[in-house]
């Protein structure tokens, strides 16, 4: 019996020796396995890395270079990586960018900031600068940084093209205040002969100088007619140019609504009687009596409204209308009963020098500028210009515009 019990101690000994056998033989052919995968793992990065376009390093702590891929040689011109290997990347750049390259990744660095993008130029074995763009990482470990590592890309055309770019803008720039400085030259010059000429033409047509035949009257009619819409057309551009060289300025105080409105019906009302229409003026009860604003620049966005309105007009009426609006806003409207304008032409109404391409603007001639204009004066005030409009129906122009006060109150 005793004989017994010790043969079935020494199977179970045997059979935990091989139960830790077998464990152990698993264990080691699992950590195989694992260092299998590892090492493949490590192959097919390489393989990525080696093949990759883009350029791929790493550096040390200090900024030396302890990794290159085959991108990073070829860029800059290294024939193998022992080349390249130790060097600091400071001794890649200019010498003029040396001193804020390193004070970027000394900040990286004592900031901890994980990822930052910075562009510099690099200079080639064969001394070619070409400008890099780069995404650069700390390496930890653990919570000790030790080093960097980059994906970079020669953005040396990208560069070329954002400096093509920049110098067309400045040229473009350059040329649009030459031409503002030109058209306000030759406007402010035009005006004083046109003046003139308005001048001596309206003394004929009064008959200042003598009688005149019928068809002497209706020469100087005509010459009045000519320099009127010459000195618009000046006038125009010179508000254009103004407005583009961003030199034309407001000039805020309170004026009376009512005595506004009154001008511009006087005006008006004498354009459109000519055309046989009706034209109207309404004020809203609950605006102010008076309003604080650029009051010249009000009319003329007015007048500029009305005038359009009247002139592509045939028949029926022109409505002008200023009213309270949203909260602290007020706005006027100009309604006509005209040709109405195409769809596709409403998105350009506001352009400067673009015109509808219908019948009608062929009888009445314009610079062009007046709407053009009138949307600039309506932004430089803070407010918004809108359009409705239905074909062989009539158009709404519609100015919203804050209420503001005098500053201080």
């Amino acid at each position: 019996m005793q004989t017994g019990i010790l043969f079935a101690r020494l199977v179970a000994l045997v059979l935990d020796n091989v139960s830790l056998y077998a464990s152990a033989v698993r264990e080691i052919a699992e950590r195989e396995r694992a260092q299998a995968l590892l090492q493949e793992s490590e192959v097919r990065f390489r393989q990525i890395v080696e093949n990759a376009s883009d350029i791929i390093y790493r550096t040390d702590i200090k900024g030396r270079f302890t990794y290159a891929n085959p991108a990073a040689l070829n860029m800059m011109g290294f024939k193998s990586e022992e080349e390249v290997l130790g060097k600091s990347y400071l001794d890649l750049t200019t010498p003029e960018a040396r001193h804020k390259l390193k004070r970027t990744y000394d900040r990286q660095a004592l900031g901890r900031i994980k990822n930052t993008y910075y562009e510099f130029p690099a200079v080639t074995m064969n001394g070619e600068i070409i400008w890099v763009g780069q995404n650069v990482q700390l390496i930890m470990e653990g919570d000790r940084i030790i080093g960097f590592q980059a994906l970079a890309r020669n953005i040396t055309q990208l560069r070329q093209a954002q400096e093509a770019l920049l110098l067309a803008r400045d040229q473009a720039l350059e040329a649009s205040r030459f031409k503002s400085q030109l058209v306000s030259r030759v406007s402010h010059e035009l005006r004083t002969p046109l003046g003139g000429i308005l001048g001596f033409a309206e003394l004929l047509q009064h008959e200042t100088f003598g009688p005149l035949t019928e068809r002497q009257n209706d020469a100087i009619t005509n010459i009045v007619e000519s320099a009127n819409y010459l000195t618009d057309t000046v006038n125009d551009l010179l508000d254009q140019a103004q407005v583009e060289s961003k030199s034309i300025s407001l000039h805020n105080a309170y004026f009376d609504l009512s005595d506004l409105i009154e001008k511009i019906s006087t005006n008006m009302s004498v354009l459109a009687d000519k055309k046989g229409l009706e034209f109207h003026t309404e004020i809203d009860s609950n605006l102010p009596a008076e309003l604080y604003g650029d009051e010249n620049r009000l009319q003329q966005i007015i007048v500029n409204l009305a005038g359009n309105a009247i002139k592509f007009t045939r028949q029926g009426s022109v409505r002008v209308r200023i009213a309270a609006s949203a909260p602290a806003r007020w706005s006027l409207e100009v309604r006509d009963t005209g040709v109405g304008i195409p769809e596709e032409e409403r998105i350009n109404i506001f352009e400067p020098f673009r015109q509808l391409s219908n019948s009608i603007t062929r009888e009445n001639r314009g610079s062009g500028l007046g709407l053009a204009i009138v949307k600039q004066l309506v932004e430089l005030m803070g407010g918004e210009i809108s359009l409705q409009s239905e074909v062989g129906q009539g158009s709404t122009f519609t100015v919203t515009l804050p209420l503001i006060h005098a500053p201080g109150e």
